[in-house]
């Protein structure tokens, strides 16, 4: 399990091994990520697979609801089911739009202003 602890620990080691010698960069960077990240890459994929296929039922509940001829009863079970899968879109999409906004550079308010990029990193 991925305490607050563990990830504080393996911050403070990360930290300890940058510079060292014959150090490769990358992988300290990716293990590091891997720690902080809530969400595995093959999480992601699985949310969005998700996400996907609560959209196509929306869609088909909207078709539905525009082009057939349908009862009252059948007209509220279809809105109830269309709010239903929009609340299921919702929290599908919390997951993956937190991780979007955590993978965004720090400077991105100061790059909407027009303030240039910090550079050396």
């Amino acid at each position: 399990m991925r305490t607050d602890e563990f990830r504080r620990q393996l911050w403070n080691f990360a930290q300890q091994m940058t510079g060292r010698p014959y150090e490769t960069g990358s992988g300290l960077l990716q293990a590091a990520q891997a720690v902080f990240d809530p969400l595995t890459k093959q999480e992601r994929e699985r949310l969005h697979a998700l996400l996907i296929e609560k959209k196509e039922q929306l869609t088909d509940i909207q078709r539905e609801l525009d082009n057939a001829v349908l009862t009252t009863y059948q007209r509220r079970v279809l809105l109830a089911e269309r709010t239903r899968v929009t609340r299921n879109v919702e929290i599908l999409s919390a997951p993956l739009n937190e991780g979007i906004e955590s993978e965004r550079p720090v400077l991105t308010k100061r790059m909407r202003r027009g303030d240039e990029p910090a550079r050396g990193f």
